[in-house]
C-alpha cells in the first residue's frame, strides 16, 4: 500500500473511530473472508443495521457506506485489497478509541 493510500485511509478513519466501529469492522472482515463477496458483506451490514441499537446502527451504516463507496470508486478492487484496507482501518480505529480504553482497564504494560 502506498503512502498516498495510507494518508487517504487515515483521513477516512477519522469518521470510523467510535468503539462501536470495532465490532462492525470485525464482523465485516470475517464475513468478507468467509464469502469472498463484498456485496454480501454490505447486505449483512444492512441487516445488522436494522436490528441494532442507535449507536451500533450508525457504525454499521458508516461501514456499509464506506464499502459501497470503495466499490464504486475502484471497479477492480480485489477482495484481498478490500480486506487489507479494512484491516488497516480497524487498526486505526483501535488506535484511536481502543488503546485508551484498554490501558484504562489495565491492558497496558505493567511497571515493575
Amino acid at each position: 500500500m502506498s503512502s498516498r493510500q495510507m494518508r487517504i485511509l487515515m483521513a477516512q478513519s477519522a469518521g470510523l473511530s467510535e468503539k462501536q466501529h470495532k465490532s462492525a469492522f470485525s464482523q465485516a472482515i470475517t464475513a468478507l473472508r468467509r464469502t469472498g463477496n463484498p456485496r454480501q458483506v454490505t447486505a449483512l451490514l444492512s441487516t445488522l443495521e436494522r436490528d441494532a441499537r442507535p449507536l451500533e446502527r450508525a457504525a454499521y451504516e458508516d461501514l456499509r457506506r464506506w464499502i459501497d463507496a470503495r466499490l464504486r470508486e475502484e471497479n477492480e478492487l480485489s477482495v484481498e485489497g478490500l480486506l487489507l484496507e479494512l484491516g488497516w482501518l480497524r487498526r486505526m480505529c483501535v488506535a484511536r478509541c481502543g488503546g485508551e480504553q484498554g490501558q484504562k482497564q489495565g491492558g497496558g504494560r505493567r511497571r515493575r
